[in-house]
């Protein structure tokens, strides 16, 4: 769950909660004394923070039930309630009781799925609230053995010579993943698999890799021949030879499909929890910013222009007038992965019959960019499996986007929200905006430097 976006709900849900309540903030140790002090008054909270064993959980809040006991209400940026967050909720729970709260109800405000923004946002229709209780009572039972061998798998991770010894006996597993990736999995994976290694394998399930690592098939150089398809031969000659494998029938076909002048595209979306406009429901996909790259010939220099939505006004028309133009008549559209962008694109001529039939004509000259990686028309080691724009890019050109401040499409996102929801200083806005034109350019030119290097390769 992002922070800025549980943040976001949960203020706009506050005035829903049963009240009246106070606003427990600080630091750890003063919000654990404002909520035993609140727990002593029955009064109702927002923030109550309590600990047990070492533990701490903060509650979106807690008041007094009508019964007696205590509820506990959460806010999140869903429309449904997963099993992650059945596992966030019980963990709270299971803290709040182990702390001597007697915990009688559990409920979870969630978006409503139905509702649609008028000119003003209405939170009383924006959320729901469904009731948890059951389901969050037989999950924290789990939540105390869970967190026994997390914290003893912690011990172990100390950074002192004995507990660093120790940490080699952890084995791998499908526990490092579930739920999300266990914060320890880095330094864990380094220690336990070599650089090149089964999990890298490509349409290898998880579970068959984990299956494989237990057995003793880590090093992708050992897998057993049964396992060997055309497309992994690739990926262990290019470990073995340190030489990209190529296939140049494939790619000069590839190849000459590209009509010049190029068009490389890359759109930024936001699919906000809060719908920001009229007409908008809570994850609607909008467009706020396209990189635009053009390469007129065959090493001529690229030309870049870009758009970026501007406070909060609706910039679906204005992409589009803009695109029409820079598109122009003729040369290939390249993006990678290019159905998003034909999604998106598709999206802003949806209903209108002339802009769909400008839309239909740009069909022949779409070129997706990750069809030769996909495809194995050509690989790199250093991809390591992966046919990912972040994982391509420096494997083949060297280059990356660490030298930019904003390096990958969720840290876009998160700053668009903040742009977008955020009473940000001008200062501080117009960096982020400078930022994000930055890592959207670096998209579009790193497509520009793939096909300069796959033309090297033929």
């Amino acid at each position: 769950m992002d922070p800025d976006e549980h943040r976001r709900v949960l203020r706009l849900a506050a005035p829903l909660m049963p009240g009246p309540v106070v606003t427990i903030q600080g630091e750890p140790e003063d919000r654990l004394h404002q909520t035993r002090q609140g727990l002593k008054a029955h009064q109702a909270m927002l923030g109550a923070t309590l600990a047990h064993e070492g533990w701490m959980a903060e509650v979106d809040y807690l008041g007094p039930h009508p019964r007696g006991g205590w509820q506990m209400l959460a806010v999140v940026p869903e429309q449904s309630v997963a099993k992650p967050l059945l596992r966030w909720l019980a963990y709270q729970a299971h803290i709040v009781q182990a702390a001597g709260v007697e915990l009688v109800e559990v409920g979870v405000f969630t978006l409503n799925p139905g509702y649609c923004r008028g000119q003003r946002l209405e939170p009383a229709r924006l959320f729901q609230l469904q009731t948890v209780t059951s389901a969050v009572a037989h999950a924290s039972r789990e939540m105390a053995e869970g967190l026994g061998r997390f914290a003893a798998a912690a011990s172990r991770l100390a950074p002192d010579p004995e507990s660093a010894a120790a940490s080699s006996a952890l084995p791998l597993g499908p526990h490092c993943e579930d739920g999300g990736d266990c914060p320890f999995k880095p330094r864990c994976w380094r220690e336990h698999l070599p650089e090149h290694n089964v999990f890298h394998l490509y349409q290898l399930n998880r579970a068959k890799a984990f299956k494989l690592y237990q057995e003793g098939w880590a090093a992708l150089h050992l897998l057993p021949r049964s396992l060997r398809t055309p497309r992994r031969e690739a990926q262990l000659y290019a470990i073995q030879t340190r030489r990209p494998y190529v296939d140049r029938p494939a790619l000069r076909q590839f190849l000459a499909r590209l009509e010049y002048p190029l068009h490389c595209l890359d759109f930024e979306t936001v699919s906000a929890a809060v719908p920001w406009m009229p007409g908008l429901q809570s994850f609607n996909l909008i467009p706020v910013q396209f990189s635009l790259t053009h390469v007129k010939a065959p090493n001529a220099a690229p030309e870049h222009e870009t758009f970026l939505l501007a406070g909060q006004s609706d910039p679906r028309l204005p992409i589009l007038d803009r695109l029409k133009a820079g598109l122009g008549r003729r040369g290939s559209i390249l993006a990678y992965n290019a159905p998003f962008e034909q999604m998106v694109l598709g999206g802003l001529v949806r209903g209108q019959p002339a802009e769909e039939s400008w839309y239909q004509s740009l069909a022949p000259r779409w070129v997706d960019l990750l069809e030769p990686f996909k495809n194995f028309y050509c690989y790199y080691a250093g991809q390591k499996g992966s046919c990912s724009l972040k994982d391509v890019l420096p494997a083949v050109t060297g280059k990356g986007y660490e030298d930019l401040a904003i390096q990958d499409g969720q840290q876009a996102t998160r700053a668009w929200l903040r742009l977008i929801f955020d009473r940000l200083p001008d200062e501080e806005s117009a960096r982020l905006r400078l930022e994000l034109k930055a890592y959207c350019r670096r998209d579009t030119e790193a497509l520009v430097w793939l096909v300069q290097a796959l033309q090297a390769l033929v």
